[in-house]
């Protein structure tokens, strides 16, 4: 849903300005599944360019790990849309128990980029994700992130990071460097 205006002709073709709510979005590729997403923001698009500003989203992401779905929650200070690249500018997503702050991009629909820093995110949940194995212990991990994956195919993230860890609220305390 979109409340706003349009001027049509405008120097681009056409303008649109307002409020964008949207609720139950979904995208599939064959692997992964984007689902329950819902997008609220200011709206602005002409024949060049789709902006979202100051977003709230939220939803699932399955697919993209062997076990489990990847809920996220957060905010995107300004999301740019050009043909098929989609770029997403200051985001600040909870995300396993923690936060990550940073920028992404999607290239055709079909591959990313991830960069930024994750605070806090609780270790138990990221092994979880990809091990049936409960591991004995937790931590809160720190540090910056830098990630890479397809929609297309399963096992297709790679991500790299230079983390601290930090013992989490009423676990052993493990500590150290990653």
């Amino acid at each position: 849903q979109v409340q706003g205006t349009a001027h049509w002709p405008a120097p681009n073709g056409f303008a649109l300005e307002g409020t964008l709510h949207a609720t139950s979005l979904e995208y599939r590729t064959p692997s992964v599944q984007l689902q329950k997403f819902r997008l609220d923001g200011t709206l602005a698009a002409d024949s060049d360019v789709v902006r979202v500003r100051g977003a709230q989203i939220a939803g699932d992401i399955n697919g993209l790990f062997s076990r489990g779905a990847l809920n996220i929650d957060g905010t995107i200070g300004e999301v740019a849309l050009r043909g098929d690249e989609l770029e997403a500018r200051t985001m600040a997503m909870a995300v396993l128990g923690g936060v990550f702050r940073g920028e992404g991009r999607l290239h055709d629909f079909k591959g990313f980029e991830l960069k930024g820093e994750v605070r806090d995110v609780i270790a138990r949940r990221v092994v979880a994700l990809e091990s049936t194995e409960t591991v004995p212990w937790d931590a809160l991990v720190s540090g910056p992130v830098a990630g890479q994956g397809s929609l297309e195919h399963n096992g297709g993230l790679h991500a790299t990071g230079d983390f601290a860890i930090f013992p989490a609220p009423e676990s052993a305390p493990v500590a150290g460097h990653l």
